[in-house]
C-alpha cells in the first residue's frame, strides 16, 4: 500500500537529538510527510531528509505541537504521532489504516510499538 498520500508522520521531541536522528534513519524510506514537533529550549539540527519538515516551537506544549501541525501543515486524512524514545513498526502503518478504512467508525487504531 502506498502510504504517502495517507498518512503524516508526527515525531514529537523534546531535547532529544540522539532519539530523533535514530527514527529517521529508521523511517527514511516510508514514503509519508515527516513532521519533527520540537519543542526543545534549544533549536537542534537533524539529519536532513527530502520529506522532513522541522517545527520548531519552544513555547508550545504535546497537545499545541500537534494541533498546529494538523492544523497548518497536515494535508492527509490519517496521522501517526511517536515520542521521540518510541518506535511505531513500519509495517504497521499499512495494516492501520486498513483498519481505520474497514471501520469509519473508528477513530483510532494503534500498531506494533515498541518503547
Amino acid at each position: 500500500m502506498n502510504v504517502k498520500k495517507k498518512i503524516s508522520l508526527l515525531i514529537l521531541v523534546h531535547n532529544r537529538k540522539k532519539h530523533v536522528d535514530n527514527l529517521l534513519d529508521y523511517y527514511r524510506d516510508l514514503d509519508a510527510d515527516i513532521f519533527i514537533l520540537d519543542s526543545s529550549k534549544k533549536k537542534t539540527v537533524f539529519k536532513a531528509f527530502p520529506h522532513v519538515t522541522h517545527l520548531f516551537t519552544p513555547e508550545k506544549n504535546y497537545y499545541n505541537k500537534v494541533q498546529e501541525a494538523i492544523n497548518n501543515h497536515v494535508k492527509t486524512p490519517y496521522v501517526v504521532c511517536v515520542a521521540d524514545d518510541d518506535v511505531l513498526l513500519k509495517n504497521a502503518i499499512p495494516k492501520c489504516i486498513r483498519a481505520l478504512e474497514k471501520e469509519p467508525k473508528a477513530s483510532f487504531v494503534q500498531g506494533l510499538y515498541i518503547n
